[in-house]
């Protein structure tokens, strides 16, 4: 499941067992200075993604990585705008 989150003004997308599967089947190649430099991302941002250190990224670096627009889920909590 996929979720999608505001922080601080920002959709987050919740990185899940299955998005971390697709990154590593279908774009990892397994050298991150690559990765990093093809998609012009940072290599740190890159280095925590595929050793599984942070769990969301923004849609904007969702959509550079995988090249499609996030899915989106309702998120769990309801802010004050509600």
């Amino acid at each position: 499941m996929l979720t999608m989150r505001k922080s601080s003004g920002k959709t987050r997308v919740q990185l899940t067992e299955q998005i971390f599967e697709k990154l590593l089947r279908d774009i990892y190649k397994g050298d991150v200075s690559e990765l990093s430099s093809e998609k012009g991302l940072p290599y740190a941002l890159v280095y925590n993604l595929v050793h599984g250190r942070i769990d969301s990224l923004s849609a904007k670096d969702y959509r550079i990585i995988f090249g499609e627009e996030p899915p989106y889920q309702k998120p769990k909590r309801v802010d004050g705008d509600y």
